[in-house]
């Protein structure tokens, strides 16, 4: 038998050899260097580079001059002009919605205009303005409007077997107890869920010297109120965060209950001067969800992964964030698992 010492001399040197041969090749001459090690760390920083870039043009400002005109049809021109006056009546609105929507269609998923829309169509600032978010998400042939929400009952168990497995956080064996519980409605469960992945996609960097922690991620994902005044509240505790760490402001879900386990379903989704009242968890994930996709509004970057996560799985859309290995390696275990 080897002593400890004999055992860990002979491993390294085996390893120390493999590692040379295979996992780091030094620069030679006038090649670089190469192995795993070194091919993974290029990837690594040639992703950020990549996402760093997509992030500043998708966030540049747009100068009008830089946009064309379109000439529309008549029709068009007249919805337009209605819709530019007018939030009522509601049916008219969502009948006028449809035509103009060429009128709004090259300014969609485009953050550097979406304040402009949001100014131009004060539709979208009424209590039903997220039914709109309906219509464009099916005009730009993203899928029927409700067809994610039938996803979520089906990640429940899979997702809970993942994170037994791959959670990075102390509260991930409460949280897969509570995804496993019967008595939990499906609003509960969901917010559960939004608590769990972030156990699993371990938060990035939000900005330059910050790192999320898990805990921090996980209230970052909604913010929980006993009512709408001091969700309020807490919004613009977490706005001032985000201003502090030059974070851009973003829709936030604000879930109504005392407690995480009681939270009732109620739920709203707030972005500046937009405020809507939804009457479930899976709904304000969706129109949250559909502000990110149509309008291009970004997610929060402490809770980033979790929000790439549910629109690349979800709602079978490619983030604009790119690829990270955690999203992927997830997204492909629930893509393997039986029907």
């Amino acid at each position: 038998m080897f002593s400890k010492l004999e055992f860990w001399i002979i491993w390294h040197h085996l390893h120390l050899s493999l590692f040379k041969d295979t996992y780091y090749l030094p620069k030679a001459d006038r090649s670089n260097p190469g192995g795993k090690v070194f091919s993974r760390i290029n990837y690594i920083k040639q992703s950020e580079r990549q996402r760093a870039k997509r992030d500043k043009e998708h966030f540049a400002p747009i100068a009008e001059g830089d946009i064309e005109s379109q000439e529309l049809s008549a029709e068009v021109e007249a919805a337009v002009q209605w819709l530019t006056v007018n939030t009522a009546p509601w049916t008219t609105v969502i009948a006028l919605w449809e035509v103009s929507y060429h009128a709004r269609k090259r300014y969609l998923k485009q953050y550097s205009r979406a304040q402009k829309l949001i100014d131009d169509y004060p539709q979208l600032r009424e209590k039903f303005g997220f039914q709109l978010l309906d219509i464009d998400f099916r005009k730009l042939s993203l899928g029927k409007p409700t067809d994610h929400s039938r996803k979520w009952e089906t990640l429940f168990e899979p997702i809970a077997r993942y994170a037994s497995k791959h959670g990075k956080d102390s509260s991930t064996k409460r949280l897969i107890e509570g995804l496993r519980n019967p008595t939990f409605s499906t609003d509960v469960h969901l917010l559960q869920l939004l608590h769990v992945l972030s156990t699993v996609l371990v938060p990035v960097k939000a900005s330059k010297g910050f790192k999320p922690t898990v805990t921090v991620a996980q209230s970052d994902t909604f913010l929980l109120a006993s009512n709408i005044e001091l969700g309020r509240i807490k919004l613009k505790e977490t706005l001032e965060i985000y201003d502090k760490q030059k974070i851009p402001v973003v829709p936030k879900l604000i879930v109504i209950g005392e407690a995480l386990e009681t939270a009732c379903g109620v739920c709203f989704v707030v972005y500046k001067a937009i405020e809507y009242q939804l009457p479930t968890i899976t709904k304000g994930i969706d129109v949250l969800l559909k502000l990110h996709i149509v309008f291009g509004l970004p997610v929060s970057r402490l809770s980033k992964l979790v929000w790439i996560f549910i629109e690349k799985f979800v709602y079978n859309s490619e983030p604009l964030q790119g690829g990270y290995l955690a999203v992927n390696k997830l997204v492909d275990y629930l893509r393997n698992q039986p029907q």
